[in-house]
């Protein structure tokens, strides 16, 4: 498998996600890529935040991860979820390697 991470430095940004229920969760962007076997389509891991994240140690902040589909206009941010198992389970193996490889590098 084959991964791009095509951002130079992905700068540490927080958005609110709605879900079709209406709740909200604020998440962080760790990671902007691409899996070349996908194409062009750019996918984003977040970080799910937890209630008081204001008062933690960005460094040592936990919480739920997932991957979505990204895209970027101007300053609009679109995330989507992945409805398709095979991608998300592609894009997710993907992710994870990004991790291994940037564990190797420290």
């Amino acid at each position: 498998m084959s991964t791009q991470d095509n951002t130079e430095e992905v700068e540490l940004t927080n958005i609110s996600i709605t879900y079709e229920d209406g709740t909200e969760d604020d998440c962080l962007i760790l990671d902007v890529f691409t899996v070349e076997e996908l194409g062009e389509q750019e996918y984003a891991a977040l970080l799910v935040l937890p209630e008081g994240y204001e008062d933690s140690d960005e460094e040592e902040l936990e919480g739920d991860l997932f991957v979505c589909r990204y895209a970027e206009n101007g300053d609009d941010i679109s995330i989507e979820t992945i409805e398709d198992e095979e991608e998300e389970a592609t894009v997710q193996a993907a992710y994870e390697e990004i991790l291994e490889e940037a564990d190797e590098e420290a």
